[in-house]
């Protein structure tokens, strides 16, 4: 009798301890989950931002083309007076930059 009421404690505490495991592994999956689908978002968010700097640049590059043909353009009429002649000499007379 003794023997089968071990047995029975003894099946009652690995049936809990699977019951906790099992919920374990649930609450893994879950954050695992949470944690996929926050990393698949904040990808997504670098994308993007790599997209709208690439456009920003490429913008910044077209105003500062366009600014360095007026300044090549002004300086063939008006050579400003803190222009060395080495600089003068090349196509972007004094850009400032």
């Amino acid at each position: 009798m003794c023997f089968d009421v071990r047995c029975a404690q003894l099946d009652e505490a690995t049936t809990q301890q699977e019951k906790s495991s099992a919920s374990d592994a649930d609450d893994v999956r879950a954050k695992i989950a949470d944690l996929t689908e926050e990393n698949r978002s904040l990808k997504r968010s670098l994308t993007d931002a790599h997209t709208s700097l690439a456009l920003q640049r490429s913008e910044v590059a077209n105003v500062r083309a366009q600014c360095e043909e007026k300044c090549y353009e002004l300086n063939k009429y008006v050579r400003p007076p803190y222009c060395r002649d080495e600089m003068y000499a090349g196509r972007v007379a004094c850009c400032p930059w």
